[in-house]
């Protein structure tokens, strides 16, 4: 064990202030409905396949880009009308088939987009309703 370090920790559902930290620092950030949810055995995470509905925010960095062909596992997957994108989670975290929509922010860890927190849509409504009051957050807060 890495001292302080406890694995339920990435599991549990992101604080407000969390949120808006991941919102402004996320590489990606895209409203979505999750597709589906696949372990990988020879990974320690599961695979979140996610149908895109809205896309948010994501770095300037060219890592990160929309169309990027040569890494079509970890990018966004144009698919006839609907942009699917692959994201990752902690296998421990135990990822559960939402139903509705979330705002999923992500940053790259390993040449992956791994999830850093998932709100449902409905909460991060509410979030930047309170945020934008207090004016607090450090970069304009969208849904």
């Amino acid at each position: 064990h890495k001292g302080s370090y406890d694995a339920a920790e990435e599991c549990r559902p992101c604080l407000k202030e969390e949120m808006t930290h991941a919102y402004c620092t996320s590489e990606l950030v895209t409203r979505g409905i999750i597709r589906s949810i696949e372990n990988q055995e020879d990974a320690e995470t599961s695979s979140v396949t996610v149908k895109v509905t809205k896309h948010l925010r994501h770095s300037s960095s060219g890592e990160t880009s929309w169309s990027s062909e040569e890494e079509e596992e970890n990018s966004v997957l144009p698919g006839g009308r609907e942009t699917l994108v692959e994201l990752t989670v902690p296998g421990h975290c135990g990822a559960k088939h939402g139903t509705g929509e979330f705002v999923f922010m992500a940053r790259r860890k390993l040449g992956d987009l791994s999830i850093t927190c998932a709100p449902r849509l409905e909460d991060w409504v509410e979030v930047i309703r309170s945020e934008n009051l207090s004016g607090s957050a450090n970069c304009v807060l969208n849904s």
